[in-house]
């Protein structure tokens, strides 16, 4: 959809004289340039995604997640799809295909499992600028930044880490951060010897990404931009003390989670306590995560359980110089132990913390919807 422009008698300013967006109206949306479906296939999918959205209608090139899809939605759409058309679809068809035209095209393919378990993923290994390199959060998955590609600049490489004991069977859960970043920093330099290095991270992945950051300066390297996704230093908190932390199993509680808060599935008469990892799977058939066996699950949880602790120890080996771009998600859980708090990287840089805020939860920050907002201000404000 192509939005109107609004004209405004004077731009709202913030008190540093900058354009406080969260300021601007909203613009309303035209649909006078929206393509027409062309095939039957085609209309039919305007017709479901318009009954999701409870929008009047929807053109083939509007982005699902654009104009108010989201996770949730996502796992209905797919739902509606294969009930009226007959045809499996995969939510994470849906998130690298969100237009009518492109899913069209795709939907002839078969379901793919989801692929490369590898410590590196490379997201898009082409291009002339010096890489983004993604680390994972808790769980060890790079996969969610996929979705970044369709904003950053496409000469901007994006490669993914992901933790081994996510990725093999056979590898222990790691002892600490320092650890993970080790390997790590290993796979970074062997794709990019020399700087000057762009390093993101989410959650957990914020750890890493800070001490990643750190150890590249200490060996005389740049590193030009640092994000962190909604994360914190637990050992920089007020009165924390890692002695006193419980050190509990919350596997049961992680993988329920999972299910209805990232995945987006009805759990039902379940009880979250004997919910087995092959009922766990049943449910996630037809969600982003249709590849996951009960194996890779069970690896993910485990590996999620470890890196929650691993943080009650984790203290930076120094401060980084330069400033951070951090992202908030707002509606943070309440009720939690340890409430994420975005100040704590200010103990740990000697640059600006430059925050931006996200309207949604914790877990939910790599949704399509929000990963779109991350992507265009990185993109726009960031020149990445």
């Amino acid at each position: 959809m192509q939005p109107l422009l609004v004209p405004l008698p004077t731009l709202p300013l913030t008190p540093n004289g900058k354009v406080d967006r969260k300021a601007l109206p909203a613009p309303e949306f035209t649909s006078s340039h929206r393509r027409a479906a062309t095939t039957p296939q085609q209309q039919a999918l305007c017709e479901l995604f318009a009954e999701v959205l409870e929008l009047n209608e929807v053109g083939i090139d509007d982005d699902f997640f654009e104009i108010g899809g989201h996770s949730l939605l996502a796992t209905r759409l797919v739902g509606r799809i294969r009930h009226t058309l007959g045809v499996e679809v995969s939510a994470r068809l849906l998130f690298e295909s969100p237009t009518i035209a492109a899913l069209s095209e795709r939907m002839a393919e078969p379901l793919q499992a989801l692929s490369a378990l590898e410590p590196v993923v490379a997201i898009r290994a082409q291009g002339n600028l010096p890489p983004l390199f993604c680390l994972p959060p808790g769980g060890g998955l790079g996969w969610w930044y996929r979705g970044l590609t369709r904003y950053l600049d496409p000469q901007r490489p994006i490669y993914a880490l992901q933790s081994a004991s996510l990725i093999d069977p056979a590898a222990p859960l790691s002892a600490s951060v320092e650890e993970d970043v080790a390997a790590y920093l290993s796979q970074i330099r062997a794709i990019q010897p020399e700087g000057p290095y762009h390093l993101l991270g989410y959650s957990y992945g914020g750890a890493t990404a800070l001490e990643l950051a750190l150890r590249l300066q200490q060996a005389g390297q740049e590193v030009e931009r640092l994000v962190i996704l909604d994360s914190c230093i637990r050992t920089s908190m007020p009165g924390f003390d890692s002695a006193t932390v419980p050190t509990g199993d919350y596997r049961a509680s992680i993988l329920q989670g999972f299910l209805e808060n990232i995945a987006g599935c009805d759990i039902g008469d379940y009880d979250p306590e004997s919910l087995d990892f092959e009922k766990a799977v049943e449910l996630l058939k037809y969600s982003i995560f249709s590849g996951f066996d009960a194996g890779l699950l069970e690896r993910f949880v485990a590996t999620q359980n470890n890196d929650s602790h691993l943080l009650n120890y984790y203290k930076p080996s120094g401060k980084f110089r330069g400033d951070v771009v951090f992202f908030i998600a707002t509606q943070d859980c309440q009720g939690e132990a340890y409430v994420l708090e975005p100040g704590t990287f200010k103990h740990n840089i000697t640059g600006a913390l430059r925050t931006h805020d996200i309207d949604c939860r914790h877990d939910q920050l790599t949704h399509p919807q929000n990963l779109s907002r991350i992507g265009r201000t990185l993109a726009q404000d960031y020149r990445l």
